[in-house]
């Protein structure tokens, strides 16, 4: 009777600690892994009683050097969409065809036609037919080593054969030769080569003397004197092609 009693006294309270014990352990348990936060007023979200996130600076923008400014095109179009045509070789046939149809233009007289190679044992530049319809054969290992700037003035000596008629029929001297540079050279130097670069590359190379076309050396020297161009000028970039040989 008496441990009825008891049971019927303490079982309500236990039931009461127990419900204690089920709400405050959770909060214990959050409390101990959490720091103490301020109570929330009703109403008011989360959100809102969180601390200001200081901003996020964005990523330092890396140093980049100023633009270069690039140099003016020459005034050949052609050689202004490809490397300095003074110290190089060719491309290709195609690049000879530019130079050969650029200062073609400039000699008055457009040239028509194609570039072709020759047989090793030929010249080093031939034309067979008008400048309307011309076939221009070039000596295959000239055509892969001599520098684009020197072609110019090699398809002018062969213009002005064809547009000052000059030796057409193969009688010719070392005069009328000469005549043919100095003619060839006012077309590729309007067309905007070098001429000092040209007669440099020249005197660069081995000299070479017939009886119909002269003494090749002399031939430069008599052309350089005709446009003033000083000796100095022709031994500095003669110098310069010693160095570039390829």
């Amino acid at each position: 009777m008496l441990k009825q009693k008891l049971s019927g006294v303490w079982k309500p309270r236990i039931r009461r600690v127990l419900a204690v014990t089920a709400i405050a352990g959770p909060l214990v348990l959050l409390e101990s892994c959490a720091h103490p936060k301020a109570a929330v007023p009703e109403g008011v979200p989360l959100t809102a009683m969180q601390p200001p996130v200081a901003p996020v600076a964005p990523p330092p923008t890396p140093l980049t050097a100023p633009p270069v400014p690039l140099p003016p095109p020459p005034p050949n179009a052609q050689v202004s969409r490809l490397p300095d045509p003074r110290y190089r070789r060719p491309v290709g046939l195609h690049e000879l065809e530019g130079v050969a149809s650029t200062v073609g233009r400039a000699s008055g007289s457009a040239m028509r036609g194609q570039i072709v190679l020759g047989p090793e044992t030929g010249p080093l530049c031939g034309i067979r037919g008008s400048m309307d319809n011309a076939i221009i054969r070039v000596h295959p290992r000239g055509a892969g080593q001599i520098p684009p700037n020197s072609w110019a003035f090699i398809f002018g000596h062969e213009f002005a054969h064809q547009t000052q008629h000059i030796a057409q029929h193969g009688d010719t001297s070392p005069a009328l030769e000469l005549r043919a540079d100095i003619v060839g050279a006012e077309y590729a130097r309007k067309a905007g080569f070098d001429l000092a670069a040209h007669l440099g590359w020249i005197m660069s190379c081995r000299d070479q003397y017939s009886s119909s076309h002269g003494d090749w050396h002399a031939r430069a020297q008599a052309t350089a004197r005709h446009f003033g161009i000083s000796p100095d000028a022709i031994l500095i970039q003669t110098e310069l092609y010693r160095r570039v040989r390829w």
